[in-house]
């Protein structure tokens, strides 16, 4: 028997590649049913991305749509499903998608279609055991109140009860990424094949490890992933992965089509909402301060009653034009999903991540991960302090923090200091922030912050002041 699987993960509501890969899905199914080769077909999670207006207009409906008008045998909920998505909207996304969830590891109310054991499939007489398992981000789904469970001591659980019900060939759904993949896989989880997700790999024919096939189709709808089992009896004799590239000339669904064009007609009237209005424009820079940045700054400050505040300049990625405020004119600033984190530090790491954040090696540098939805990571911003930095001539620009002030007196290094940021400058590598240093997620979206700033006209005034103070060096 030959077994096709044909998978999508990482879709990031790139709707217009999906299109075309949806086509191509289900012309490939079709033709193998007629040949009389069984397929399975499985979304990986991370479909849903509400950079995307129409994702966030719909709080993710439209992706749930497109999943649903598709032949999908099964999916798995990603991080941008459950940290962006309210909860509470999960059971309406999986009732709008008619294939199972497998997500053995999350649990949520109204989850009757949510497989947490799995389900074995019957194909003659070979047993298929299929189950999924998504990432824990343990502090931020505490704060969110979302209930999940260790997704590898889970995976472990529900392959080997598998097994003991008779499974003989058993599928991981992942949205782990492919480090957590490969290493389920050197220590013999008793699986054959995993799909998966998050890392974004492009696996053009996988990962073999042991017994077990790690596949993985990148991630922006550019590629879907496509599996070979031949089977003999119980045995796989033969597993062989490829990923099918998407053109621009490729054909698109006409039924994902329309639902594109059912949500713009719907999201039209939430996305022009004014929301606020702003005279003179409020600035944003790659190099320096900007205006927007630091309102931005202001806001987290007076909301979480912090110190300080501090957030990198990429995090928003245009200025705010004169004149009337339309919230799709703050999504398109202001894309990225990420929350706010309050933490206490001593001063000489205040002081630290300020110098650094300075430093062009970083604010030059690409950001990615946790959120970020920019393109350089950008100079540091700061509220509730003043940062006195020289600026030597000779160095091309190149600034060195003198002094810094907070509340009126200066930093004291060895004082406890209650910081907003965002995950980003908790979390981000390139940053390193001891991991000894305790945070808490904070419910709130950084783009809410936003908005909430944009109504308060004395707010827009104050961060039209700078933070940064120059002391010129002829050295």
């Amino acid at each position: 028997m030959r077994l096709h699987i044909l998978h999508t993960n990482d879709v990031h509501s790139a709707f217009d590649d999906f299109a075309r890969i949806a086509h191509q899905l289900k012309s490939l199914r079709e033709r193998w049913l007629a040949e009389g080769e069984p397929v399975f077909a499985f979304d990986l999670g991370d479909h849903a991305d509400l950079s995307n207006p129409l994702s966030l207009a719909t709080s993710g409906r439209i992706n749930a749509d497109m999943l649903g008008a598709l032949p999908y045998d099964g999916w798995v909920l990603g991080n941008n499903e459950t940290v962006t998505i309210d909860q509470h909207i999960w059971a309406d996304l999986t009732q709008r998608i008619h294939a199972p969830l497998y997500c053995s590891n999350l649990h949520f109310p109204g989850s009757e279609k949510n497989l947490t054991e799995g389900y074995i499939y019957h194909l003659g007489d070979l047993k298929i055991g299929v189950f999924g398992v998504t990432v824990r981000y343990e502090k931020l789904f505490d704060n969110l109140g979302i209930v999940a469970d260790d997704p590898v001591a889970v995976a472990w659980q529900v392959a080997e009860e598998m097994r003991s019900q008779g499974a003989e060939l058993i599928i991981l759904l992942s949205h782990l990424g492919l480090h957590i993949d490969e290493k389920l896989a050197r220590d013999g989880l008793p699986v054959n094949l995993i799909v998966g997700s998050h890392t974004h790999q492009f696996l053009e024919h996988g990962v073999q490890i042991g017994n077990t096939l790690i596949v993985q189709a990148g991630k922006h709808a550019h590629a879907l992933g496509h599996v070979v089992l031949d089977i003999e009896g119980s045995q796989v004799q033969d597993a062989k992965a490829e990923l099918l590239l998407v053109t621009e000339s490729d054909v698109q669904d006409p039924k994902i089509l329309d639902i594109i064009d059912s949500a713009e007609e719907q999201a039209a009237v939430w996305l022009d909402t004014p929301i606020a209005s702003v005279t003179p424009p409020l600035t944003h820079q790659q190099h320096g301060e900007s205006e927007i940045v630091n309102l931005l700054c202001d806001q987290m400050r007076k909301e979480f009653q912090t110190d300080v505040a501090l957030i990198n300049g990429g995090i928003i990625t245009g200025a705010l034009p004169d004149g009337g405020i339309l919230r799709r004119h703050l999504l398109g600033i202001c894309a990225t999903p990420m929350r706010v984190v309050t933490m206490e530090a001593k001063g000489d790491l205040l002081w630290r991540l300020i110098s650094q954040g300075l430093k062009p090696e970083l604010s030059d540098k690409r950001g990615y991960g946790f959120g970020f939805r920019g393109d350089h990571i950008g100079q540091i911003h700061v509220s509730g302090a003043t940062v006195i930095v020289s600026q030597a001539s000779s160095q091309s620009g190149t600034m060195e923090v003198v002094e810094i002030w907070v509340g009126g007196e200066p930093l004291a290094l060895d004082r406890t200091y209650l910081i907003a940021t965002g995950e980003f400058i908790a979390l981000s590598p390139d940053i390193a922030v001891p991991k000894s240093i305790p945070f808490h997620y904070q419910e709130t979206m950084l783009r809410d912050l936003l908005r909430r700033a944009l109504e308060n006209s004395e707010q827009i005034h104050g961060a039209r002041v700078h933070r940064y103070q120059t002391r010129i060096s002829q050295a």
